[in-house]
């Protein structure tokens, strides 16, 4: 019987990406507490960082206090790595710089006619930008577009035409990703579920309308085309009375389905849902005492951390994906440079 013994370059790749992420969710932590994370070496935990701080992907500070023995510097996200995150809903754009970090540095909003084409809203997107600043020189290796799910006002035609369109006039790779999506990243990485492996995330579309994104095991659920994340069908089909249900009613309606089949331990409501958190675990109790469920504990049902800036986030961090899963493929010297970007192969257009 034989066994697949990763190399010397493949073991690197690993460690790179598994500290890389340590740093970027906990924004700044010690080399000692990396190395009990990791399970890494303290020497090893040393060079990987050191090569990540090469690259411009950390930094490095003597800040943390020290007791007696060896003194353990503070690792945290370089301020060398940006996205541009662009959220399109009915009536209008919003746009932000959002770092490796997680902080949205700067953010721009405003209204659009609802019945834009794809150029108009691409016209519009890069006056902002250039008007914030944006190039090359800003440290913004990529663009997160956020469009609504299809079936909830979304249009994929529209928004693969934006996304192409947008990444040519800007020079930039695109990934295109839905509201749920975006917001489940986020909620699961920085936010409200930071650490959860299984979690359901809800928010508001257009009239009422459900949208949401599902992690089960560390994972967001995409689906075959991406398209994961509708939850509307969900909540009609659950619905037992001729009444129109109120959004509380919705959010029950999916959580009936869902929950027993995903068996979340966190819910997180965003968008206007945020208000909903106390009457949506109401009714779960309800429905609960109802069922004579004896099953335990349910899932915590909590509000959004990020509040509106969730979307910016998420849709950041699907850009930044290419640099934590394999940091050796980003190169801090190609930002700036003409006709080059710092990612190895970057696709011009991706669907998250």
């Amino acid at each position: 019987m034989s066994f697949f013994e990763p190399g010397v370059e493949s073991a690197r790749s690993v460690n790179m990406a598994l500290i890389l992420r340590a740093v970027v969710t906990q924004g700044a932590i010690s080399r000692s507490e990396l190395v009990l994370q990791t399970g890494l070496s303290r020497k090893t935990v040393g060079a990987v960082v050191g090569e990540l701080a090469r690259r411009n992907l950390v930094e490095e500070s003597d800040t943390a206090a020290r007791g007696v023995g060896r003194p353990s510097f503070t690792v945290r996200p370089a301020d060398s790595v940006a996205a541009l995150s662009v959220c399109l809903t009915l009536g209008s754009v919003r746009i932000a710089v959002v770092g490796l970090d997680g902080v949205v540095q700067e953010r721009v909003d405003y209204r659009s006619d609802r019945s834009a084409t794809p150029d108009e809203l691409v016209n519009a997107i890069v006056a902002v930008a250039e008007a914030m600043g944006l190039s090359r020189s800003r440290k913004v290796i990529g663009i997160g577009l956020v469009v609504p799910e299809p079936g909830l006002g979304g249009d994929e035609a529209v928004g693969d035409a934006a996304a192409s369109a947008l990444g040519i006039r800007l020079g930039l790779p695109v990934v295109l990703a839905t509201a749920g999506t975006a917001g489940a990243r986020a909620e699961s990485i920085f936010g409200a579920a930071s650490g959860a492996q299984e979690m359901i995330y809800l928010r508001c579309g257009p009239d009422g309308r459900l949208a949401g994104g599902i992690v089960t095991g560390g994972a967001i659920v995409l689906g075959h085309r991406g398209r994961a994340g509708c939850f509307t069908p969900v909540a009609g089909r659950t619905a037992s009375t001729g009444r129109a249900q109120s959004v509380e009613d919705n959010v029950l309606s999916v959580l009936d389905v869902l929950g027993p089949v995903l068996d979340p331990e966190v819910v997180v409501l965003g968008g206007s849902l945020v208000r909903s958190v106390e009457a949506v675990r109401a009714g779960v109790e309800r429905r609960r005492s109802a069922a004579d469920d004896t099953r335990g504990a349910g899932p915590a049902i909590i509000g959004s951390a990020l509040g509106d800036d969730d979307l910016f986030i998420g849709a950041a961090q699907s850009v930044f994906e290419g640099v934590l899963s394999d940091p050796r493929n980003f190169d801090a010297g190609r930002l700036g440079a003409e006709g080059a970007h710092p990612i190895d192969s970057a696709p011009a257009l991706t669907r998250v």
